[in-house]
């Protein structure tokens, strides 16, 4: 059994600023060490849950955000690529997918640091009407290769959004969203705790739980925050300009689920 662990910072235990998000930011060290954190509770957990090895992807803006000094050794790690063509390929090594440190979609209220892909561009994203957020988009390209995701950690508003889409999934909510930029948050050693705890179970009958997948093809819209998110697609093959803020495209496979 091979487990895919999927990163992202907004939804880790103990960040509670946008600057432990940020590089640069005097706060970034610290968000590094307690993302390294959970994702090693994940990573452990799922070796405890029987995983025969494990693989993690640091998917926050671009990756290059995990301390790979303090991660368990045990562990493999990647940085996403972007692109169509270098999307990672999921129908070899993996049975199962982990999502660590998530946030809700944009537009959720008492979410923290709620957006999809680009809190700055991005104002919607949807497949064939519905919307969708980050959780979503993983989830999908998961079920793509019959991989289902059944654990997710975040905020109180990421993971009622997962099982939204996921009844089976397992969640973990580390901290409650107040508003966008404030939240409460578990101390970090508690969540670790938990997190390894319900990694381990719910590795132990993964295979109980259904991937999430799309009847292809589908339509898929993005509502940008300004005029100039469409302005680099307008005369893209492909995609077609609905109004000002707002593109289409038919998507015919999982690799073009995302805009490129």
């Amino acid at each position: 059994m091979k487990a895919y662990v999927m990163t992202d910072m907004e939804g880790i235990s103990g960040i509670v600023n946008v600057g432990q998000v940020r590089p640069g930011d005097p706060a970034y060290a610290e968000g590094r060490r307690l993302l390294a954190g959970d994702v090693n509770a994940a990573i452990a957990g799922a070796f405890v849950g029987g995983a025969e090895s494990v693989t993690v992807a640091d998917g926050h803006g671009g990756g290059f955000h995990l301390p790979i000094a303090e991660m368990d050794t045990r562990a493999r790690y990647e940085r996403p690529c972007t692109g169509r063509d270098r999307q990672p390929d999921m129908s070899v090594d993996v049975d199962m997918l982990i999502a660590i440190g998530m946030h809700a979609m944009s537009g959720t209220p008492k979410a923290f640091l709620e957006h999809t892909q680009s809190s700055v561009n991005w104002h919607r994203y949807l497949i064939d009407g519905a919307e969708y957020g980050e959780i979503g988009q993983d989830a999908f390209y998961a079920g793509g290769f019959g991989v289902p995701l059944v654990f997710v950690s975040g905020d109180l508003a990421a993971t009622e959004e997962a099982r939204k889409l996921v009844p089976e999934v397992e969640t973990v909510a580390v901290k409650e969203g107040i508003g966008r930029d404030w939240c409460r948050s578990l101390a970090p050693e508690r969540a670790h705790e938990l997190i390894r705890s319900g990694v381990a179970h719910v590795a132990a009958r993964c295979r109980d739980i259904p991937p999430t997948v799309l009847d292809f093809p589908v339509e898929v819209r993005v509502e940008f925050n300004r005029c100039s998110g469409p302005d680099e697609y307008e005369n893209k093959p492909g995609y077609r300009r609905i109004d000002g803020f707002t593109i289409e495209w038919t998507a015919n496979s999982i690799r073009e689920l995302l805009p490129y």
